[in-house]
């Protein structure tokens, strides 16, 4: 995926229908080659939201991990395993979480467990990627991008994930899964974000 630092190359991809439903502060999932080219192997997603706060306040909830069972819908449990502090060759600050996910996949609840490294660049960018866990691979990032050059609020919030369920229950919904999961959280962000305000 492109890097996207401004508004209009973010939502440059978007139909007039998505870019309507974005304004309007409704969650977009962009489809497999609507914009978002990824790996060959396995399934993407890349998904925003337009939150009306400043990007400092969306920042601290999606940095606040240990927080996500309180808001985050399938997010069971959390544990910061480390926490490094920004140095020279990392140019951010490290976190290592242990995340439980619980969800319905057809009849069967399924329990998923990933220890993922986030490496932060404040204030606008997180990349997270799977360093233990139940799935083949989950890598990605979240970006804050400012709506408007003139003001500090709204901001666009994008979440892209690249995965691989793997053998079992999950591999069968795995991209529908995807991007219920996309939604759900960029929708409980964006309503965490509010609620704190």
């Amino acid at each position: 995926m492109a890097q996207t630092d401004t508004f209009e190359q973010a939502t440059q991809p978007l139909t007039h229908r998505d870019r309507t439903y974005l304004m309007q502060g409704r969650c977009i999932v962009l489809q497999p080659g609507r914009g978002s080219s990824g790996p060959d192997t396995g399934h993407y997603r890349q998904g925003l939201i337009l939150i009306d706060a400043p990007r400092d306040n969306v920042w601290e909830v999606i940095t606040d991990y240990e927080r996500f069972p309180d808001f985050l819908p399938t997010v069971v449990d959390v544990r910061v395993v480390e926490d490094s502090p920004p140095s020279e060759a990392s140019r951010g600050r490290k976190v290592l979480v242990e995340q439980v996910d619980e969800r319905q996949v057809l009849f069967t609840k399924v329990t998923s467990r990933i220890q993922t490294e986030n490496v932060e660049t404040p204030p606008h960018k997180v990349t997270f990627r799977m360093t233990q866990g139940d799935l083949n691979r989950f890598q990605g990032s979240w970006r804050t991008i400012l709506a408007s050059t003139e003001s500090q609020q709204p901001t666009l919030l994008l979440q892209m994930v690249a995965a691989e369920a793997g053998a079992g229950p999950l591999e069968v919904a795995f991209d529908q899964i995807l991007k219920r999961s996309i939604k759900e959280n960029l929708e409980s962000i964006a309503q965490e974000v509010y609620r704190r305000a």
